[in-house]
């Protein structure tokens, strides 16, 4: 009879139950996160933004390498928008993280395209501390009194600085990438 189960139907029958089959397991899915943080476009909440950039790398353990690495990176960003900003107009910054990448986007609204600087050293260093960085603007709104803009950058796991364990991580998890 192997597997199957026998059971007394009502008329004294015997049923045959077929095992269950074996439930597949779940897709594999990345652990993935977002935070985010809207702050007013002045220079005196840099460095929250800085502060914010590291600690969701080092929670994330990536390593300490590229958490400084990125937070450089949000500074560099952040800090051209504010130089650049409309008065009165904030900065919206957002953090994608999974097993596999850490993705910013920061978004605010400039005053004037040409205020903006994107061949200078500093974004040459933006260039090589990350995979890439993608810069779109919209045309002038009214209601915004400027220009739309938002930059985008990511890093990609799997430097040795990510692969070796830190304080925050646990037993079993070194080595992920």
């Amino acid at each position: 009879m192997g597997n199957s189960r026998s059971r007394r139907g009502t008329a004294g029958a015997h049923l045959r139950v077929a095992p269950e089959p074996p439930q597949p397991a779940p897709p594999p899915t990345p652990n993935y996160t977002e935070v985010a943080v809207r702050t007013p476009a002045v220079a005196g909440q840099l460095g929250t933004l800085r502060a914010l950039a590291e600690t969701v790398c080092l929670i994330a353990d990536f390593g300490i390498d590229t958490a400084v690495d990125l937070r450089i990176a949000v500074d560099e960003v952040a800090s051209a928008l504010v130089r650049a900003a409309v008065p009165g107009t904030e900065i919206d910054c957002r953090f994608h993280c999974d097993d596999y990448s850490m993705g910013v986007h920061i978004h605010g609204v400039i005053d004037a395209l040409s205020g903006f600087e994107t061949d200078g050293v500093g974004w040459h260093m933006l260039r090589s501390l990350t995979d890439g960085v993608h810069v779109t603007t919209e045309p002038f709104d009214r209601a915004l009194s400027g220009f739309p803009i938002a930059v985008r950058f990511s890093r990609t796991r799997g430097q040795l600085a990510d692969q070796a364990p830190g304080p925050w991580t646990t037993r079993g998890e070194a080595g992920r990438s």
